[in-house]
């Protein structure tokens, strides 16, 4: 009897002890690599080739629902189109668990990939360390034309029906057509330098619902008409007045954005958040300025999420909820990697849950209304971007070179 009693005393201990690397500020433990795990479903991965540690904004991967298909990049120069070997709707959840996905088409573009992987209607997009810009067939990954772009970039091409647009480092924002990859048009945006270069054209170009395209250059916006490229209004992308900024109160710094601005559809208020610097949510009217609605203090290079709040990750290992109309701070998660900071991934926000990981490998679920821990899992390498597909999947890339898909089971 007291054999049996030390036996499980011990192996209570045992389920009681995270590793330093998973340790929760929060006074409920959550589930940690479950056998069944209750949320958290790992359906398919495979190894595509690493990516940089130090890079903040990492390829990110694509869907397309028209052919169920899914799309990545290797830094080496490879892209992937992937699929299921069968409807995972009709499977049970340990047949899924762990599978592969299989290779529809593999397509090497010669160089290593810098900008990428953009997907829209039959196509897909990189852009190369030469400058080349590679569109590609969706279906079968044939190349339907490449252009040289005159200079480096660093953000996704922006895909739309009838043109194909990038920025370079340098400031410069072309479009190219979709048909035959002639140029459409070119803009330099003013202001532009060569200063922190490589880091300020990492912000993705957004297509705004009054169909102009937001471009970031180090601290200003510039809106742009998706047909011309002509320069409709320029704004700050801090939210920060020029008398605060002249009372010294805001850092010179603070503007340098490099996470993507996020639109909420239903109300058409634009987000922002900058690096050392602010949240800031603006009102946008169409051919003007967007109007500041609130901004507050803020530091983070990753792209934010919205459902009931908006969703942020900072510098210091913190994912927040903000109430998306006034920004009044709504929960606060902390997470910690033993004594270390851990850096994390994107946020995406999945119904009732939010999610996001670490540099460590470690893949977190929250309540998004209340925001306590639910379960966490380890994917086997530093966590680099969170992609959300319908309709309630998401894509998972890691630094070290895996690509996943996973499923929130409820």
């Amino acid at each position: 009897m007291k054999a049996i009693c030390i036996v499980l005393m011990l192996g209570l201990l045992a389920a009681c002890q995270l590793p330093d690397h998973a340790f929760f500020a929060y006074s409920g433990n959550p589930n940690y690599n479950k056998a069944q795990s209750t949320l958290l479903l790992n359906v398919a991965n495979n190894i595509i080739g690493g990516a940089n540690q130090q890079d903040p904004l990492a390829l990110v991967s694509g869907y397309l629902a028209s052919n169920n298909s899914y799309y990545t990049a290797s830094r080496s120069g490879k892209v992937y189109r992937f699929a299921l070997s069968s409807d995972i709707g009709s499977q049970s959840l340990v047949n899924l668990a762990k599978g592969k996905m299989q290779v529809q088409w593999q397509r090497n573009v010669g160089a290593p990939i810098t900008a990428g992987v953009s997907v829209h209607g039959l196509h897909v997009a990189v852009v190369t360390s030469k400058g080349e810009l590679w569109l590609l067939n969706a279906n079968n990954g044939t190349v339907a034309w490449t252009a040289n772009v005159g200079g480096y970039v660093y953000g996704p091409p922006l895909l739309t029906d009838s043109l194909v647009v990038v920025q370079t480092i340098n400031g410069s924002v072309k479009a190219f057509d979709l048909a035959y990859g002639k140029q459409a048009w070119l803009t330099n945006l003013p202001e532009s330098n060569t200063n922190n270069a490589q880091i300020r054209e990492r912000t993705p170009l957004t297509l705004a619902p009054d169909n102009s395209i937001i471009a970031v250059d180090r601290l200003r916006m510039y809106g742009l008409t998706l047909s011309s490229g002509l320069l409709r209004w320029s704004a700050r992308t801090d939210g920060y007045t020029q008398l605060q900024r002249t009372k010294g109160t805001i850092a010179a710094s603070t503007g340098l954005m490099i996470a993507p601005i996020l639109i909420d559809p239903s109300s058409q208020i634009h987000y922002s958040v900058t690096l050392s610097g602010a949240i800031t949510a603006y009102v946008h009217v169409n051919n003007a300025a967007p109007g500041v609605l609130w901004s507050t203090p803020f530091s983070s290079q990753r792209a934010m999420a919205l459902g009931a709040y908006l969703y942020a990750v900072n510098t210091q290992g913190q994912l927040l909820a903000f109430d998306k109309q006034t920004g009044t701070q709504v929960w606060a998660y902390q997470h910690k990697a033993g004594k270390r900071t851990p850096q994390l991934s994107n946020v995406i926000a999945i119904g009732d849950y939010v999610v996001c990981g670490d540099n460590f490998g470690t893949l977190v679920v929250l309540n998004a209304t209340t925001g306590a821990p639910l379960e966490q899992f380890k994917v086997g390498g530093g966590v680099s971007n969170l992609v959300t597909y319908p309709p309630n999947q998401f894509m998972l890339n890691t630094f070290n070179g895996n690509f996943s898909l996973w499923r929130l089971s409820r």
